[in-house]
């Protein structure tokens, strides 16, 4: 059985730390792409290349959310950016062909 400091929970952040603390530092990322999956899954009957870019810039902004409490690593941070940029870079360069 896993000791847990006794939280000191005041604010919605103190409960974001402490879930991941006790996750170990899995529940940003987690919930980023829990977050991305319910976002497309939302979306994917108007078309699934915009249902993804849109997932895609929910799934950035909660990164960079996370990336300035502290919640997120900023490595994983950028490849949630880069998961953004690109279909948004590729879906534009098809509106020009």
């Amino acid at each position: 059985m896993a000791l847990y400091l006794h939280p000191n929970v005041s604010t919605y952040i103190d409960i974001l730390l402490y879930a991941n603390y006790v996750t170990n530092g899995l529940f940003a990322p987690g919930a980023i792409v829990t977050m991305f999956i319910i976002t497309f899954i939302s979306t994917v009957h108007f078309s699934p290349q915009k249902a993804f870019i849109f997932a895609s810039w929910i799934g950035m902004l909660t990164s960079v959310m996370f990336l300035v409490m502290n919640l997120l690593d900023e490595r994983l941070a950028y490849i949630f950016i880069i998961l953004m940029a690109l279909p948004t870079l590729i879906e534009s360069g098809r509106q020009y062909l």
